[in-house]
């Protein structure tokens, strides 16, 4: 993983650098698009950030409604129907 500056990753993202803080921030939701882009710039995997934001979110006091469903296996379960 690539350390780098908010400013930096807004240029390399081609994007406002406030838009990115405000992402980063939590006061815009930051598009799933925008989230790969970020990942990518700094060279982890998008999954990655997610959990981390999931753990920090948790931390917080914050319950992502999903959080604890398996989703390989809701997969399966929905390819299985007819």
């Amino acid at each position: 993983m690539r350390n780098i500056s908010v400013s930096g990753l807004a240029r390399l993202m081609e994007i406002d650098r406030a838009t990115l803080h405000r992402y980063l921030t939590g006061t815009r939701p930051m598009p799933v698009p925008v989230l790969y882009e970020a990942a990518e710039a700094i060279g982890i995997a998008a999954a990655i950030l997610v959990d981390r934001a999931d753990a920090r979110m948790s931390a917080e006091g914050y319950m992502l409604a999903a959080s604890d469903t398996d989703y390989d296996q809701e997969i399966e379960d929905r390819q299985r129907e007819p």
